[in-house]
This record gives C-alpha cells, structure tokens and sequence, in this order.
C-alpha cells in the first residue's frame, strides 16, 4: 500500500493512503463542496475602531517580540526545508519533519496575523 504526505496549504498534513490518486479524488471532492465565506462582510457590518488602551511603546515592544519569535520561526524553517531535502526516501524521517513543518507554519502565521493586529492597533 502506498502513502502518501499531504500538505492542505494552511499549516496542516495528512497521510493519505492511496498515493496521489486517492489524493486528487479527495482535493477535488473539496473543491466541489461550496465553502462558506466567512470573511466576506459587508461594509455596514465591519467593527468600529476602538482606540487601543496599551500605550505605543508597549505595542512596540510587542511587535519587536512577535518580529524576533518570527525570525526564529522562519531560521527553523528554512532548516526544515534542508532536512526534507536530505531526508530522501526515508517515508519516516519526511513525514515527521512534515508534521514539524505544518506546526511550525501554523505558528509563523499567528504570529503573522498578531503582528498585523498590533501595527493596526498602533496606528489607530
């Protein structure tokens, strides 16, 4: 039986039995099913700004930590790209660093999105 190691783009991995073909069945039995989108507000909906109560040398000192944990995350990153390339065929060894790299990609893009809010939150 062949295995496969399924990136879903948005910081999560599988293994899904089957190889590729079973994959592609699955992808595009997703892409069928109409999604929802929660992210489509109109403009009488959107939330009013609210002046932000934490003074601007704290959301500093907030951007500077999120900037360097990214740092951090992204140097653990490209290393794992080099781990996954030199890792070869060991199945094992891939789909751990896989696993390790969804996590990580998912941590990189809260922090992307914390990042976001604190320099919208200075700004305001």
């Amino acid at each position: 039986m062949e295995e496969i190691l399924a990136l879903d783009g948005e910081g999560g991995a599988a293994l899904v039995p089957g190889g590729v073909a079973t994959w592609l069945k699955q992808r595009s039995a997703r892409t069928t099913t109409p999604r929802s989108a929660p992210n489509q507000r109109s403009s009488s909906t959107k939330p009013a700004k609210q002046k932000s109560s934490r003074s601007p040398s704290t959301l500093n000192r907030l951007i500077a930590n999120v900037e360097k944990d990214m740092t951090k995350r992204t140097t653990r990153q490209t290393a794992l790209y080099q781990d996954i390339a030199d890792a070869g065929n060991d199945h094992k060894k891939l789909a751990a660093l896989g696993e390790e790299l969804a996590a990580l990609q998912t941590t990189i893009e809260s922090l992307e999105t914390q990042w976001l809010e604190l320099t919208e939150e200075l700004g305001s």
